[in-house]
């Protein structure tokens, strides 16, 4: 296959007249862990996934669209027998393409085939500093060690690799030491960089199951597992330093989050969208073109609050991390205030309070 060079990928950026798009594309809904926080549990089926000669099709119609990164995921893409096919087509076409795995299926012709035509990076979810931990998270036996393995395997083939967690209350304890595993990988890009990421936040089910609400953090939980470590915890306190954000559009623009502007979303079965998390103004591929589907999710940066929802005159929503579709999914209505997120937003700005009296000298609230 030929190398793309660094010229080729300046050459591109250079004579686009948008920004360059991003695409994270579902391969399948189906898994081999059977995780407590899975929000895509119950969208399995197989018969509906696209298969890879539709896939190419789309990539065709991305490279037009001036689609630049593209990142392939799931459910966990690895299960797909085609999964060698796709990424090498996704590769011919020049996307800088990532990989969000689990890392359990990864066997040598996976490690061959990443270590001839290394993708920008893997994302490898390991929920757990321990064995135990790990499996009581992922609901699987025997593959905590294989996963770690794995992980290491790659990074010596000069393979990018980022750990990646989800936090929830099974493994809050484990944070640091699944940060520190997760440091010693090779590959380590320089002095005070680490390639490990956390989730703090838990969604419900794309189906409506409240399930994985029931293992999710509240902030000063959260805080308290950011605590353990002190370069996470200075992450954390950065964040709470900075003085809240102003709503950029406007209160009564329902969508705040710009994300859409330069991203999108396909599902295993075709449908594209602007969030993982909804199939608000979303386009089906099989039936319109990409760019038609693209011209129909910009329509969400016109919506407006259609009720007197409480979240409107809100002080606390530049701090809120609900959304739309997180809303709809909790509760049913996207313009619905979420008690889980209200009372993050309000635990969130007590500390953000607090940290910035710290700066100023001020005696910590309540002392």
């Amino acid at each position: 296959m030929q190398t793309r060079g660094t010229a080729y990928f300046e050459g591109r950026l250079d004579s686009l007249k948008s920004p360059p798009l991003h695409c994270q594309l579902e391969l399948t809904y189906r898994c081999n862990y059977n995780c407590l926080h899975c929000y895509c549990k119950g969208r399995e089926n197989a018969g509906r996934e696209l298969p890879w000669t539709e896939i190419a099709g789309i990539f065709s119609q991305m490279e037009k669209a001036n689609c630049l990164w593209l990142t392939l995921t799931g459910g966990e893409c690895l299960l797909r027998p085609d999964f060698a096919e796709i990424y090498m087509s996704a590769k011919r076409r020049g996307f800088i393409v990532s990989v969000m795995t689990n890392g359990s299926l990864i066997d040598g012709r996976i490690l061959r085939l990443f270590a001839k035509s290394p993708p920008f990076s893997v994302e490898m979810t390991i929920n757990g500093a321990r064995a135990d931990t790990f499996n009581r998270v992922t609901g699987t036996a025997g593959l905590f060690r294989r996963v770690r393995q794995n992980a290491a395997r790659l990074a010596r083939e000069g393979v990018p690799v980022i750990v990646k967690a989800n936090l929830l209350r099974e493994n809050a304890g484990e944070l640091a030491g699944m940060k520190k595993w997760a440091s010693g990988l090779p590959g380590r890009r320089g002095p005070g960089r680490y390639n490990f990421r956390v989730d703090p936040f838990i969604h419900p089910r794309l189906d409506g199951g409240m399930q994985p609400c029931r293992h999710r953090l509240g902030a000063r939980d959260i805080a308290k597992a950011f605590s353990r470590d002190a370069e996470l915890l200075s992450e954390f306190r950065c964040g709470l330093r900075s003085p809240a954000a102003p709503l950029e559009r406007g209160r009564n623009f329902l969508y705040q989050c710009t994300s859409w502007k330069d991203q999108f979303f396909i599902n295993p079965f075709g449908v594209m969208s602007f969030c993982q998390l909804t199939d608000e103004y979303s386009a089906d591929l099989r039936l319109v073109p990409l760019e038609k589907g693209l011209a129909g999710l910009r329509r969400l940066a016109r919506a407006k609050f259609k009720t007197g929802s409480e979240c409107i005159s809100c002080p606390l929503r530049p701090l809120c991390g609900t959304c739309p579709a997180k809303a709809a999914l909790e509760t049913g209505n996207g313009e619905a205030p979420v008690p889980y997120y209200c009372e993050t937003a309000a635990e969130i700005a007590k500390m953000s309070l607090n940290e910035r009296k710290k700066l100023r000298g001020v005696p910590k609230q309540g002392a």
